[in-house]
């Protein structure tokens, strides 16, 4: 298995589950999330030129906890940390024989950010949140050393989000567009970020539907995937749909479904995510 395309799943949960917004938590505002994800792969993977591989077929799942806290008016810190990530790859040969099925297991790599609110009106939002990428994760494993639980890098990343609120009626929303860059180490390329996000809230605010779009684009900085399990020029465009809600007060449930459009070097979903978080205002 190439570690791009480990490295693009683990990244995947992070900007669909987590997308971020304009706004900014204030001081004495938390968010926290336990997740559980799982990513099948539909009979092979996108590879490197992004046409259909039927001989490499892979599933990852994922325990995260995640943690959004108010440093002051205009300071956020966030924190997405896979609590253990389970990996497993099956390769067969042209007659449909397994020639590989291993796995591997472990801790994940880290995303530590701080957001900073830029603009804060009743009617326009914007932020910028810059994260850093910590390689907790395993580098090597199964037999030959091609199972990952991380990707060894330690990198850095910077985006910018913009938020719309909106309201009629009953029913309340915002629309949220965000726009980044991962600057990555080693030998990976760096990577263009990009997304945006519509949620709708009804029932006072207890119960919130969300669209979004996420995508990836290789700035092509790195060694090309082909032949090197060390590198991934990696590409995709998926979206997802998320239902949360609130069983009391700040406790709540969420569940989301996340589907691909296009991919190099990535899995082919579906991906699954049901999680309980907590909302203390």
């Amino acid at each position: 298995m190439k570690r791009g395309l480990i490295t693009i799943c683990i990244c995947l949960m992070g900007q669909i589950l987590f997308a971020g917004s304009g706004w900014v938590k204030k001081k004495g505002e938390t968010y926290i999330k336990l997740n559980q994800n799982w990513v099948q792969s539909i009979g092979g993977y996108f590879d490197s030129e992004g046409n259909f591989d039927p001989q490499r077929e892979s599933s990852l799942f994922t325990t995260s906890f995640y943690t959004e806290s108010g440093l002051g008016e205009n300071l956020s810190f966030e924190m997405n940390l896979p609590l253990f990530t389970s990996n497993r790859l099956i390769i067969t040969d042209e007659m449909g024989n397994e020639t590989l099925n291993e796995s591997i297991g472990g801790i994940g790599d880290v995303n530590l950010g701080i957001k900073q609110s830029l603009v804060k009106k009743d009617y326009f939002a914007m932020s910028m949140t810059y994260t850093l990428g910590v390689p907790l994760g395993s580098v090597s494993g199964g037999t030959d050393g091609t199972l990952f639980t991380g990707d060894g890098e330690l990198n850095g990343m910077i985006r910018t989000d913009i938020g719309i609120p909106f309201g009629f009626g009953e029913f309340g929303g915002y629309f949220n567009a965000n726009l980044g860059f991962n600057f990555r180490g080693n030998v990976f390329s760096d990577e263009l970020l990009f997304g945006s996000e519509l949620g709708i809230s009804a029932f006072k605010s207890r119960f919130w539907l969300i669209s979004r779009i996420v995508g990836i684009e290789a700035v092509q900085s790195g060694q090309t995937s082909n032949g090197n399990p060390f590198a991934g020029n990696v590409s995709f465009i998926n979206y997802s749909v998320e239902g949360d809600m609130y069983l009391g007060e700040r406790l709540g449930l969420s569940v989301n479904y996340v589907g691909n459009i296009s991919g190099a070097d990535v899995l082919i979903t579906p991906s699954y995510n049901i999680g309980v978080f907590l909302d203390i205002k």
